[in-house]
């Protein structure tokens, strides 16, 4: 019988008029899907959204009973009761779901286009015409029941409560409609993070071990592309070199502790030279994205140990051990004192991992000996540095005799 209540804001009911919304309800269900159950709704009795289970049915939808210009961008289709819009998808008792409902109003040239889209786990949205503009929607939001009033598909006004007796997960609301791309990556978040099979839309393979604060980048044709993430997580990738369409590279991490420092699978096992994080990251690329550029919010890591300043770097490596054969990628401070670094061209291709670390470095001699005759000059002396530089690098030497 419980009940989270929101109170009314601009941001999702009294602002307006919206035209404009997704919203994403991840859920598990009881034994019970054959009463009336409220798992979102925003609105009172006039218009409003809403999600609810009714006779095994999740009905996903929005209803509008007021033309508040006079009808100009607002008749919502005729029914019992008047001007409601929902989608309907079977439901199982005991079942992990998660479900979308979209809200996009268009204006064009022929006049004005609304329509309530709504799907189950990842399925292709079904879209129904008719919705006309949402405005002003009061009575408070409700999570889990119904929160004042609202309207159901055979009710035209309710105030009854209407628990939901299962468990949700998380919502998600905003006031933009996602693109393909965009819905496919949060697809992956949602059927990764709650173990729910979303078929033919799945990307990312590696749930069993790298599964948290999953994002990604992606494009499914020009119009539909999303190339800068970051969700709440400390990494954002963004910029990709090459891509095309079709193509995806998403990342996830082991949720290890990120507030210490450890010398254990460092480069070379060089123990002085370097130190990283315990969490481990892993990308998962659909085609070929190309190099991308990778941000790091440094401040939520420990200080540096001693001998240790704030050179960070990306280790890449193709197994996740990386002390031997991991690319080591320096990064540069954004902005002084930002306490965000970054660098580019990082290639994840092949669903590499990845983690961070701090780099002492080591300047080395490549061979211990180099000959040349005075006549063929100039001799060249190579020097190795142990890690790819992203910053110039100045080492004080001497020579003598």
């Amino acid at each position: 019988n419980d009940l989270i209540a929101l109170n009314d804001t601009e941001d999702i009911n009294i602002g307006g008029p919206y035209d404009k919304k997704t919203i994403y309800v991840a859920f598990r269900t009881s034994t019970d899907v054959t009463s009336r159950q409220m798992l979102y709704e925003e609105g009172g009795g006039f218009r409003g959204l809403s999600i609810y289970i009714l006779g095994g049915t999740l009905y996903i939808g929005g209803y509008n009973q007021i033309d508040d210009d006079g009808g100009a961008t607002t008749p919502w289709p005729a029914s019992t009761p008047p001007f409601t819009i929902n989608i309907q998808r079977a439901v199982s008792p005991n079942t992990n779901y998660f479900v979308v409902l979209q809200y996009d109003f268009e204006v064009d040239g022929a006049g004005f286009n609304g329509e309530v889209r709504g799907g189950l786990n990842g399925e292709a949205l079904t879209a129904l015409a008719g919705g006309g503009r949402l405005f002003n929607h009061p009575d408070d939001i409700g999570i889990g029941a119904t929160n004042g009033g609202t309207v159901y598909h055979d009710i035209s006004s309710s105030n009854t409560r209407s628990p939901f007796t299962g468990v949700i997960s998380e919502v998600i609301v905003t006031n933009i409609v996602y693109n393909e791309a965009q819905r496919r990556i949060v697809y992956n978040y949602l059927g990764t993070k709650y173990d729910i099979d979303i078929s033919t839309e799945d990307i990312y393979d590696h749930q069993g071990d790298h599964s948290y604060d999953i994002v990604g980048i992606g494009r499914t044709d020009a119009a539909n592309t999303h190339n800068d993430a970051q969700g709440t997580g400390i990494i954002r990738i963004n910029n990709p070199s090459a891509l095309s369409d079709n193509e995806f590279l998403l990342i996830g991490h082991d949720n290890e502790t990120i507030n210490s420092w450890v010398s254990t699978e460092v480069p070379d096992n060089n123990t002085l030279g370097y130190r990283r994080v315990s969490r481990e990251w892993r990308a998962d690329m659909v085609g070929d994205v190309g190099g991308i550029t990778m941000t790091l919010s440094a401040s939520n890591f420990s200080s540096p140990p001693v001998g240790f300043e704030e050179n960070y770097a990306v280790l890449v490596a193709d197994d996740g051990d990386f002390t031997s054969g991991a690319d080591i990628y320096q990064m540069s401070e954004t902005s002084p004192g930002s306490g965000e670094y970054s660098v580019n061209n990082i290639d994840l291709s092949g669903d590499k991992y990845f983690t961070f670390a701090l780099i002492a470095g080591t300047v080395e001699f490549e061979f211990a000996a180099v000959n040349e005759l005075e006549d063929n000059t100039p001799g060249a002396v190579n020097v190795l540095l142990s890690y790819i530089a992203n910053d110039p690098v100045t080492v004080d030497y001497t020579v003598t005799d």
